[in-house]
């Protein structure tokens, strides 16, 4: 009689999303659940390739809404890694120049304590 086929459960699409987010191994999670690293492969694509953003999301909105609710470690974590270097607008990215306008720009201009900057001062 011919091994009935496997069906992955809500609960084993759970704990693989979990084990990829901690980056534990392929074979190691195949083994926690019971299973080959092909069955793994072929049934929990999904949950092994989004697994870690999943999780992660989870954390993240756990943590805003404990930061929300006046938790001050957690607004600290918040904004710790949060990229504190405000966007540079688009109409603030320099536009390609060319060669004799970079120069004349650059004749313009120079980085202060160099000699060039005392002289155009």
């Amino acid at each position: 009689m011919a091994r009935p086929a496997f069906k992955p459960t809500q609960s084993q699409r759970y704990r693989v999303s979990v084990l990829a987010a901690a980056r534990m191994a392929k074979v190691d999670i195949a083994s926690a659940l019971g299973i080959d690293e092909k069955t793994l492969n072929k049934h929990f694509s999904g949950e092994l390739s989004f697994g870690i953003a999943k999780r992660n999301g989870e954390i993240w909105l756990a943590l805003f809404r404990a930061g929300k609710r006046g938790n001050v470690a957690a607004q600290k974590a918040w904004l710790a890694r949060q990229d504190l270097e405000p966007p540079t607008p688009s109409a603030a990215i320099e536009e390609k120049l060319g060669k004799k306008e970079q120069a004349q720009r650059d004749a313009l201009t120079a980085d202060e304590g160099t000699t060039w900057a005392k002289l155009i001062n």
